[in-house]
């Protein structure tokens, strides 16, 4: 969601795609905060809350994201609805989810030092719709999504005519994930990976990502390599998840940067926890995917 780049989608999957609504058959509630960069004053923070959950029909899917990142002077709040509508086979689910999104941004150039003459430095307070689309396929050993979050892409154009918005394909963020699950036993592997391009950047990375599962399901350790390209750094992701009971589960993730810019920007850490009432789960495989 927005602009945060989330380390732990691969145990909240509506993050990067409507798709996802209801896929857990229960209601499911999550909540994640990231600080990133951790050796800059002022560093990005990110804050997040989900909830989905499949309706009486079981064939339709309802999910909702709401979420505030801060980055220096600039702020956002966004909101996103999502409706996904799910075909059943005999041991596999096909979905395909919608996703309407509405973003506040606000810049606050109070405090900072610049030219008070520069039109670019104006605080402004913005509003940006926009609207999404997935796909996701999972059965018991298998998964696999294709999602464009956002399928409107603003730029600035310049300091009188504002943004400029763009619908074309081209410029989309398009995400594409799969993964499977190995082994029946008390240890499990879960192998997924994860590719984005961003259109209107011309960039891509490639996150590769490996968890180990054991003690009868308790406790998550992985790890993630994501490679970027051009504007996107190279890193290192520790991940870590419990779960506590079969209702909640906690998760923590550090990020490390590769390179020259780990001196500059340390660490990030994301705390997520996931919360489902209901005792009994009938997903398939829903503690995995």
């Amino acid at each position: 969601m927005g602009q945060a780049q989330y380390s732990q989608y691969m145990v909240n999957g509506l993050v990067i795609n409507p798709a996802y609504a209801g896929s857990r058959d229960v209601f499911s509630l999550s909540g994640s905060y990231r600080q990133a960069w951790t050796s800059l004053p002022g560093s990005p923070n990110y804050q997040m809350v989900s909830a989905h959950m499949p309706l009486k029909n079981d064939r339709v899917g309802l999910g909702m994201i709401l979420g505030s990142e801060n980055e220096g002077p600039y702020k956002t709040l966004h909101g996103s609805f999502d409706y996904a509508f799910r075909i059943h086979f005999n041991n596999s689910v096909l979905s395909m989810g919608l996703r309407a999104t509405a973003e506040y941004k606000k810049e606050n150039f109070n405090g900072l030092k610049f030219d008070p003459s520069d039109p670019v430095f104006i605080n402004n307070t913005v509003f940006q719709p926009n609207f999404g689309f997935g796909m996701y396929y999972y059965n018991s050993r298998f998964f696999a999504g294709l999602s464009m979050p956002r399928m409107i892409t603003y730029g600035i154009a310049d300091t009188t005519s504002g943004s400029t918005m763009s619908f074309s394909p081209v410029d989309y963020h398009y995400l594409a994930t799969a993964g499977a699950l190995i082994g029946k036993g008390n240890i499990k592997w879960k192998p997924t990976v994860l590719f984005q391009y961003y259109g209107m950047q011309k960039d891509y990375s490639v996150d590769i990502n490996s968890f180990f599962i054991f003690l009868d399901d308790r406790i998550w350790l992985g790890a993630s390599y994501r490679k970027g390209h051009n504007s996107i750094v190279d890193q290192v992701i520790g991940l870590m998840e419990i779960r506590i009971t079969e209702q909640i589960m906690v998760g923590y993730s550090y990020d490390y940067s590769l390179g020259p810019y780990n001196s500059m920007l340390h660490g990030s850490h994301e705390i997520y926890v996931r919360f489902e009432p209901v005792h009994t789960i009938k997903a398939f495989n829903p503690r995995y995917f």
